[in-house]
């Protein structure tokens, strides 16, 4: 389990260079659906936050994991925080 910074983007397209940018700025990863909601968040200034799970990771090729795969990861972080 990691915890860190996660950079939440709303495109599809990214500049060549851009993976390597956010590893020079130790992001752990990126994600688009959280985006909208931390941005509605700023914008009415009340409070949102997200828990992610990473199911696969594009660096090295890792298949997506399946939901049966994750379940126990959603269990682990689930707890602290409901």
């Amino acid at each position: 389990m990691h915890l860190g910074p996660i950079f939440s983007k709303d495109v599809f397209y990214t500049p060549p260079n851009y993976r390597k940018k956010l590893e020079e700025l130790n992001f752990l990863c990126n994600e688009n659906e959280c985006a909208t909601l931390l941005a509605l968040g700023q914008l009415k200034q009340i409070s949102a936050a997200c828990v992610l799970v990473i199911s696969d990771n594009k660096l090295i090729n890792q298949p997506m994991l399946i939901a049966k795969e994750l379940s126990q990861f959603i269990e682990k972080i689930s707890k602290p925080v409901f």
